[in-house]
């Protein structure tokens, strides 16, 4: 029957295709996913960047990931700061 599969990414950093970090370990986990969620940190000084950073790390560790479809979830948006950006 049809399932439904999450996983979650925390802390995927630059570099973690190569090697760095848990990287590998995660990636290999969200290679079973039909469709990516990404929860962008507000709050962040890059949110943009940030998101940009875990694509091309899907990218590299596999272009297929990069071609999944994304959804993109932005926190903390009741913080002030994150309003006015």
């Amino acid at each position: 029957g049809a399932g439904l599969v999450l996983c979650d990414i925390p802390g995927l950093i630059e570099g973690a295709a190569g090697g760095a970090g848990m990287g590998p370990a995660f990636l290999r986990h969200v290679q079973r996913c039909k469709v990516l969620l990404h929860v962008v940190d507000g709050t962040s000084e890059d949110p943009i960047g940030d998101f940009i950073t875990i694509n091309k790390e899907l990218k590299a560790y596999d272009e297929f990931l990069a071609k999944k479809p994304q959804v993109v979830v932005l926190n903390k948006i009741d913080v002030s700061e994150v309003q006015e950006k």
